[in-house]
């Protein structure tokens, strides 16, 4: 229309946090300038590829500030969004079936293994579904106490949205 100001930019803001909080290891915060095509207005909708690595399974919260040629606008629109979909709507965990955690073990005087019905293994999996892709051990904390204080040692074998995380246990 001939009475609108065209936008000359939007400020575009991504968070893992809905306070946009920067500078803290509990948010993750990303801002750039979008800016129309050299010498051009935008065309609607806009595609812009983003580059903040988000992690697949999180919500992150979208703030879109437009700006023309009298400044900021009054209002931001912020939106929110679970970046990939999880294959299930509570976390629950499956070590190897269902209703078996905590994880059995057998003690003997030579070692300690893992316990799966009438059978022990030095080590065993456990699968953990309807949680956020795990890109490394890190991501997580995982404890297991022992009587010693001898440290458990957990393997990321696999992580994916649809088919969960695989953890690989070895008791200490």
């Amino acid at each position: 229309d001939d009475t609108s100001l065209p936008i000359l930019m939007y400020f575009l803001e991504v968070s893992s946090c809905p306070d946009f909080r920067q500078n803290t290891t509990r948010c993750e915060y990303y801002a750039t300038e979008v800016l129309p095509p050299a010498g051009g207005n935008f065309s609607y909708p806009i595609r812009y590829n983003l580059t903040f690595p988000q992690h697949l399974g999180f919500y992150y919260y979208y703030s879109i500030l437009p700006i023309n040629e009298l400044g900021r606008a009054l209002n931001t629109t912020i939106e929110v969004f679970q970046y990939g979909v999880l294959a299930a709507p509570t976390p629950f965990v499956a070590y190897p079936a269902a209703n078996s955690l905590p994880v059995p073990v057998a003690v003997t005087p030579e070692l300690i293994e893992t316990w799966y019905q009438t059978t022990s293994s030095p080590r065993a999996t456990i699968l953990i579904t309807g949680f956020p892709l795990i890109r490394d051990l890190g991501d997580i904390v995982v404890e297991f106490p022992t009587i010693s204080g001898d440290k458990t040692n957990f393997e990321l074998v696999s992580s994916s949205l649809a088919g969960g995380t695989s953890l690989l246990f070895e008791p200490p």
